[in-house]
Protein backbone atom coordinates (compact mmCIF):
# COMPACT_ATOMS: atom_id res chain seq x y z
CA UNK A 1 0.00 0.00 0.00
CA UNK A 2 1.36 3.70 -1.06
CA UNK A 3 1.52 6.34 1.18
CA UNK A 4 -1.32 7.88 -1.13
CA UNK A 5 -3.77 5.17 -0.28
CA UNK A 6 -2.58 5.37 3.35
CA UNK A 7 -3.68 8.91 3.76
CA UNK A 8 -7.04 8.17 1.63
CA UNK A 9 -7.82 5.26 4.40
CA UNK A 10 -6.96 7.52 7.43
CA UNK A 11 -9.50 10.58 5.48
CA UNK A 12 -12.20 7.28 5.17
CA UNK A 13 -12.16 6.51 8.83
CA UNK A 14 -11.75 10.01 10.29
CA UNK A 15 -15.00 10.92 8.15
CA UNK A 16 -16.50 7.58 9.24
CA UNK A 17 -15.64 8.83 12.71
CA UNK A 18 -17.03 11.71 12.61
CA UNK A 19 -20.22 11.12 10.94
CA UNK A 20 -20.81 8.47 13.82
CA UNK A 21 -20.25 11.23 16.69
CA UNK A 22 -22.29 13.75 14.62
CA UNK A 23 -25.15 11.44 14.85
CA UNK A 24 -24.60 10.81 18.52
CA UNK A 25 -24.67 14.85 19.38
CA UNK A 26 -27.85 14.79 16.84
CA UNK A 27 -29.41 12.06 18.87
CA UNK A 28 -28.47 13.42 22.13
CA UNK A 29 -29.76 17.18 21.46
CA UNK A 30 -33.37 15.49 20.08
CA UNK A 31 -34.23 13.45 23.58
CA UNK A 32 -32.90 16.79 25.24
CA UNK A 33 -35.48 18.81 23.03
CA UNK A 34 -38.03 15.92 23.83
CA UNK A 35 -37.51 15.62 27.57
CA UNK A 36 -35.34 15.38 30.04
CA UNK A 37 -36.92 11.92 31.23
CA UNK A 38 -36.41 10.47 27.91
CA UNK A 39 -32.96 11.40 27.55
CA UNK A 40 -31.60 9.92 30.95
CA UNK A 41 -33.36 6.53 29.86
CA UNK A 42 -31.72 7.09 26.41
CA UNK A 43 -28.67 7.79 27.91
CA UNK A 44 -28.26 5.44 30.93
CA UNK A 45 -28.96 2.56 28.50
CA UNK A 46 -26.63 3.67 25.55
CA UNK A 47 -23.51 4.92 28.12
CA UNK A 48 -23.97 8.03 26.46
CA UNK A 49 -22.80 11.30 28.75
CA UNK A 50 -23.13 9.42 32.01
CA UNK A 51 -22.82 12.70 34.32
CA UNK A 52 -25.31 14.57 32.02
CA UNK A 53 -27.92 11.11 32.88
CA UNK A 54 -27.02 11.51 36.46
CA UNK A 55 -27.93 15.49 36.59
CA UNK A 56 -31.25 14.99 34.77
CA UNK A 57 -31.83 11.89 36.86
CA UNK A 58 -31.79 14.01 39.74
CA UNK A 59 -34.00 16.99 38.13
CA UNK A 60 -36.37 14.06 37.50
CA UNK A 61 -36.44 12.75 41.05
CA UNK A 62 -36.85 16.40 42.80
CA UNK A 63 -40.02 17.40 40.26
CA UNK A 64 -41.64 13.95 39.28
CA UNK A 65 -44.30 14.28 36.15
CA UNK A 66 -47.32 12.42 35.60
CA UNK A 67 -47.76 13.78 32.45
CA UNK A 68 -51.02 15.89 34.40
CA UNK A 69 -51.59 19.54 34.21
CA UNK A 70 -50.78 21.18 37.96
CA UNK A 71 -54.07 21.32 40.02
CA UNK A 72 -53.78 23.82 42.64
CA UNK A 73 -56.53 25.67 45.04
CA UNK A 74 -56.19 29.31 45.80
CA UNK A 75 -53.93 29.20 49.24
CA UNK A 76 -51.03 27.82 46.83
CA UNK A 77 -51.55 30.55 43.93
CA UNK A 78 -51.13 32.64 46.66
CA UNK A 79 -48.20 31.81 47.70
CA UNK A 80 -46.50 31.25 44.59
CA UNK A 81 -47.64 34.86 43.59
CA UNK A 82 -45.91 36.14 46.92
CA UNK A 83 -42.93 34.01 45.78
CA UNK A 84 -43.32 36.12 42.48
CA UNK A 85 -43.64 39.43 44.07
CA UNK A 86 -40.73 39.38 46.99
CA UNK A 87 -38.79 38.43 44.10
CA UNK A 88 -39.70 40.85 41.94
CA UNK A 89 -39.50 43.33 44.52
CA UNK A 90 -36.01 42.27 45.14
CA UNK A 91 -35.09 42.11 41.44
CA UNK A 92 -36.73 44.05 39.07
CA UNK A 93 -36.97 43.74 35.10
CA UNK A 94 -36.51 39.56 35.71
CA UNK A 95 -37.23 37.44 32.08
CA UNK A 96 -39.43 34.54 32.23
CA UNK A 97 -36.53 32.28 32.60
CA UNK A 98 -34.56 34.54 35.15
CA UNK A 99 -37.77 34.13 37.65
CA UNK A 100 -38.06 30.37 36.68
CA UNK A 101 -35.00 29.94 38.46
CA UNK A 102 -35.03 32.58 41.03
CA UNK A 103 -38.45 30.95 42.48
CA UNK A 104 -37.63 27.25 41.40
CA UNK A 105 -40.54 26.52 39.41
CA UNK A 106 -41.02 25.55 35.80
CA UNK A 107 -42.92 27.62 33.17
CA UNK A 108 -45.99 25.71 33.22
CA UNK A 109 -46.13 26.28 36.73
CA UNK A 110 -45.35 30.05 36.80
CA UNK A 111 -47.88 30.92 33.73
CA UNK A 112 -51.48 31.44 35.79
CA UNK A 113 -50.18 32.97 38.52
CA UNK A 114 -48.42 35.59 36.56
CA UNK A 115 -51.66 36.09 34.61
CA UNK A 116 -53.23 36.18 37.57
CA UNK A 117 -51.08 39.07 38.77
CA UNK A 118 -51.21 40.77 35.88
CA UNK A 119 -54.88 41.00 35.38
CA UNK A 120 -54.72 42.48 39.56
CA UNK A 121 -52.04 44.91 38.33
CA UNK A 122 -49.38 43.92 40.78
CA UNK A 123 -46.83 43.07 38.10
CA UNK A 124 -46.23 44.85 35.11
CA UNK A 125 -44.53 43.70 31.65
CA UNK A 126 -41.93 45.38 29.31
CA UNK A 127 -41.22 43.83 25.98
CA UNK A 128 -42.40 40.74 24.15
CA UNK A 129 -41.91 36.72 23.77
CA UNK A 130 -38.89 36.38 25.13
CA UNK A 131 -38.03 39.75 25.91
CA UNK A 132 -40.73 40.18 28.21
CA UNK A 133 -39.47 41.42 31.23
CA UNK A 134 -41.34 41.73 34.54
CA UNK A 135 -41.41 44.66 36.87
CA UNK A 136 -43.63 44.92 40.38
CA UNK A 137 -46.49 47.08 40.51
CA UNK A 138 -48.43 48.33 37.64
CA UNK A 139 -47.66 51.89 36.61
CA UNK A 140 -48.52 53.33 33.58
CA UNK A 141 -47.87 50.20 31.68
CA UNK A 142 -50.28 48.56 33.63
CA UNK A 143 -52.66 50.65 32.58
CA UNK A 144 -52.34 51.16 28.96
CA UNK A 145 -54.15 48.80 26.93
CA UNK A 146 -53.59 47.37 23.15
CA UNK A 147 -56.11 48.48 20.85
CA UNK A 148 -58.10 46.53 18.69
CA UNK A 149 -56.84 46.76 15.60
CA UNK A 150 -60.61 46.06 14.15
CA UNK A 151 -61.94 49.25 15.20
CA UNK A 152 -58.91 51.37 13.90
Amino acid sequence: MNSEQRIQETINIFVQDLRTLLAQATKERLLSALGEAAAVGDAAREGIAPARAQRSRAAAQKAPRSGRRVRRNAEQLAEVQERILAVLTEQPGLTSEQLQEAVGLQKQELQRPLQILRDDHKIRTTGQKRAMRYFPGAGKAGVVRRRNKAAE
